[in-house]
């Protein structure tokens, strides 16, 4: 390795280490991601309303579902609460016939989400719109949430500093639903239908859930929006978050930290350009060849100048 080699990979390496501390003293900017983790403290998480179960419903166990409900709600579960809180709730056809299985057993399922699968607003017969020119992220105004069966104490709504994207019912089974709440514009966001010898209680809106909304918003209306189920078992489910895919790549970690992350893809960027450019062929100048001169004229001249001597 030449001398001008070993100066561009020492300076590379230092650049490297430099970025990588200066990633990691550097403050972290909030994950804004939505995730609906349980375990994730982001402002879209859920980990706050998760610690929040105990103190909800004293006494009683507290249990997590990690995979798919046809897999883990058998026949034989009774007396459960069923909490699932996910962005779009996409289930195959044996998850949702295990899930209503699960409820017509006696059990309840409480869901918020922003979108339901067709094989379930079909067997509840009930329909929901999301308005695909939302600009809700964009109003900086306040959010208002109703709930029908509070106190008069919140009779004028439950406030929350940012406004919330627009999802809500646009048909219910009137014979069998019933109104539990609305949104600010008064549509139909929270429904109840009995299904078997359980319930259901299906919810819209599930920001009103997330880290910061609870703790920056209104915890009273998560709080109060829970109250609707029982006191008994729960079950929380960690499964049907839309960061459940488990990455299996060998740097995984590295991937995983913001930092070691950035550092990664410049070390890569560096070691394409270096290959790029030290592609070229590197051989010695060609010397520049000097074509014969023609001296027979000068020759001519000088014998000439001899025999004149």
């Amino acid at each position: 390795m030449s001398k001008k080699n070993k100066y561009f990979l020492i300076v590379t390496l230092l650049l490297f280490i430099a970025l990588v501390v200066l990633k990691h003293l550097a403050p972290q900017a909030p994950n804004w991601t939505m995730s609906f983790s349980g375990q994730k403290k982001s402002p879209y998480g859920c980990s706050v309303i998760r610690n929040l179960l105990n103190p909800l419903f004293p006494d009683q166990e507290i249990m997590v579902n990690q995979a798919g409900f046809s897999v883990t709600l058998s026949n034989d579960i009774t007396g459960k609460n069923l909490i699932v809180i996910a962005g779009h709730f996409s289930a195959g056809k044996p998850d949702i016939s295990a899930l209503l299985a699960f409820v017509s057993n006696g059990n309840n399922l409480f869901l918020s989400a922003f979108s339901f699968p067709a094989e379930l607003v079909d067997t509840l017969n009930c329909k929901t719109n999301t308005n695909p020119f939302d600009t809700a992220w964009f109003v900086k105004q306040p959010e208002n949430l109703h709930l029908a069966y509070d106190s008069p104490v919140y009779d004028s709504g439950y406030t929350f500093p940012r406004r919330m994207p627009e999802h809500y019912f646009t048909a219910t089974d009137t014979s069998t639903a019933i109104i539990l709440g609305n949104d600010r514009s008064k549509r139909t966001n929270f429904i109840r239908m009995q299904f078997g010898n359980g319930n259901i209680y299906l919810h819209c809106q599930p920001m009103a859930f997330t880290n910061y909304h609870v703790l920056y918003g209104n915890y009273q209306y998560a709080c109060a929006a829970l109250s609707v189920l029982p006191v008994k078992p729960v079950i929380w489910d960690q499964f049907y978050k839309p960061d459940r895919f488990i990455n299996t790549s060998p740097v995984r970690y590295i991937l995983n930290e913001p930092p070691l992350r950035s550092a990664y893809y410049v070390a890569l960027a560096t070691l394409f350009l270096y290959m790029i450019f030290g592609l070229r062929r590197k051989q010695r100048a060609i010397p520049v060849i000097v074509p014969p001169e023609n001296t027979s004229l000068q020759f001519i001249r000088s014998v000439g100048q001899l025999y004149y001597k």
